[in-house]
């Protein structure tokens, strides 16, 4: 899942991100959308700073380990920040979105749909990952995939 470092110190945090970005999501599937909120704005407070409360779900354990991985590997604050807003706007705009017409069972236009699983799949959130251990190279690969895309649509 990424092609982006061989490094293990860097490819933990990236999996452990990946796995409880997972887990949040099957874990608050059909959760009362309030009850969702307060452990999506928990999950932003433990991301940024906060220590897990041993009373707490482990996903909170596993966003903080991950948070001290990100800053022994090097990743400054406001990257952490990046990656809780991220986290955050899944939640909000993927999750919370869905759940509403699941538990209403009711479909979105095809417009708000295709918003929606834009973030739910969580592929936005997880490429803050991605990006961060392009470095210095990720404009040129920007710029070859653009290139490359612009060539395949003429």
């Amino acid at each position: 899942m990424s092609a982006t470092t061989t490094n293990a110190d860097l490819l933990i945090p990236i999996c452990r991100f990946l796995l409880y970005e997972t887990y949040f999501a099957d874990y608050v599937e059909i959760m009362p959308l309030e009850e969702v909120a307060t452990l999506r704005d928990r999950a932003f407070e433990v991301m940024t700073g906060d220590s897990a409360r041993p009373d707490e779900i482990g996903m909170f354990r596993q966003m903080e380990i991950a948070r001290k991985e990100w800053i022994a590997n090097g990743m400054p604050q406001f990257w952490i920040e990046r990656m809780a807003k991220g986290f955050w706007e899944f939640i909000t705009y993927g999750i919370m979105e869905e759940t509403h017409f699941k538990l209403t069972q009711t479909y979105p236009t095809l417009a708000r749909y295709l918003l929606i699983r834009s973030h739910s799949i969580g592929q936005l959130a997880y490429g803050n990952m991605i990006i961060r251990h392009l470095g210095p190279h990720s404009r040129n690969i920007f710029t070859s995939i653009r290139q490359f895309k612009g060539q395949h649509l003429q």
